[in-house]
């Protein structure tokens, strides 16, 4: 039985938690009492997520020393692991109610609540983590250091999300000092310093970031609206051009256009805007910008569009108004409206062909014409009330773009489709 264990104990130094749970089950089976022997086992078992049995484990611990708070923690930590939050929370409450001020458990108390989008309770439960560690002894407080800062970090993301960016502000310090090199912690104190317009802070909790793991999107794209903040619009391109083309997400393009636009030159951002909306069409923030290009651009009746269905999505999706697309859309119902009718000679769409592809689901498809093979276009730029679908013949003005010519003022030929 010796062996046993020595051969067990030695296999989870090692890392080798399948082995260990094989020699750690034999001396189990035989010392089913050994609090020791079973709390190696339940730990081996969790390490190699086999959970349902480390589960087994921690409760027959649980019934043989019903007064220690350790042993709920650890059934609740195995549901955690595998995110059964309600679970975790049950049992991380029967560790509470015999150890007050359990730092841990509070922390990942508060994570399931927050998992669970029950802010309050993620919220009490990261407050009473935090006191409960400022009261202990400086050396109790070095063991649960880390638990102390997850849960100053999760409070400010918490504060953060719901507008609160000051409030904000000291728990993402706190939580900064204490991980120095987690990106997610600086990330979320550098966009805090972003919101609050402290730029200088921003750009250095940024950088800060990307050295931690250089390249990464969301922080490359923080730093460049951090950079475009403070008008220096050349640095803020530079850091656009750190994503490669093909790992740009529709934020990363979303954010990009709209710092053109902010330029003012409306060319640049719209082939940018059109491949966000391409690749998230249900965003209503990608619409609007969309939106304002295109108005920018003269393309009054696709912005019409554009900031119908910004508004059609913020309602659909959120219950919400969008005033500004509200706004938007009015004014370029006016605009239309004063225009003079074109004359035969004006007509925009002076090219004509069938649209051979159309993926209605990402808004984009592609018209077969009689001097070009494949032009792409995007439903923003259809124009009546007749729908893009494969086969349908329509007229079109093309017009260049960095990956090639695409078609605009896109319109319904009479009689539709081809036969």
């Amino acid at each position: 039985m010796v062996g046993d264990l020595e051969r067990g104990t030695r296999a989870m130094k090692e890392n080798r938690w399948a082995d260990a749970i094989a020699d750690l089950r034999i001396v189990h089976g035989r010392m089913p009492a050994n609090i020791d022997i079973a709390g190696k086992l339940g730990f081996a078992l969790s390490r190699d997520e086999k959970y349902d049995e480390a589960i087994r484990v921690f409760e027959e611990v649980c019934k043989m020393l019903p007064r220690e708070a350790k042993w709920p923690y650890m059934v609740g930590y195995q549901y955690y692991n595998q995110k059964d939050w309600q679970q975790a929370i049950e049992w991380f409450s029967k560790a509470l109610d015999l150890r007050r001020g359990y730092v841990k458990v509070l922390y990942r108390n508060g994570y399931a609540h927050a998992a669970l989008r029950q802010e309050p309770q993620a919220i009490n439960a990261f407050t009473e983590c935090i006191s409960s560690w400022e009261k202990m002894t400086p050396e109790a407080q070095e063991l649960d250091r880390a638990s102390y800062g997850k849960a100053q970090f999760q409070l400010g993301k918490i504060f953060f999300e719901k507008g609160l960016s000051l409030k904000a502000r000291r728990h993402l310090q706190i939580a900064a000092q204490i991980h120095l090199t987690d990106q997610d912690v600086l990330y979320e104190l550098g966009q805090c310093y972003l919101k609050n317009n402290q730029l200088e802070d921003a750009l250095r909790t940024l950088r800060a970031a990307d050295q931690v793991r250089p390249g990464t999107d969301y922080v490359l794209d923080r730093l460049a609206q951090t950079l475009a903040r403070k008008g220096d619009y050349a640095a803020a391109e530079q850091q656009y051009q750190c994503i490669p083309e093909r790992r740009r997400r529709p934020f990363v393009l979303q954010h990009l256009g709209t710092m053109y636009l902010q330029q003012g030159q409306h060319q640049k951002a719209l082939p940018y805007l059109e491949s966000a909306a391409r690749k998230q069409p249900d965003n209503h923030n990608i619409q609007y910008a969309l939106g304002s290009a295109q108005e920018s651009g003269g393309q009054l009746q696709a912005a019409h569009e554009s900031y119908k269905r910004a508004i059609s999505l913020r309602k659909t999706k959120y219950n919400l108004e969008f005033r500004e697309a509200d706004a938007a859309l009015n004014r370029t119902t006016e605009l239309i409206a004063s225009l003079p009718p074109p004359s035969q000679s004006e007509k925009p769409g002076d090219h004509e062909g069938v649209i051979e592809s159309y993926n209605e689901k990402r808004g984009f498809g592609f018209i077969k014409g009689e001097s070009q093979p494949h032009i792409f276009f995007h439903v923003s730029v259809f124009v009546g009330r007749e729908k893009p679908s494969e086969g349908l013949r329509v007229s079109f003005a093309p017009e260049p773009s960095p990956k090639g010519p695409r078609a605009v003022h896109v319109r319904a030929k009479e009689r539709g489709h081809l036969t």
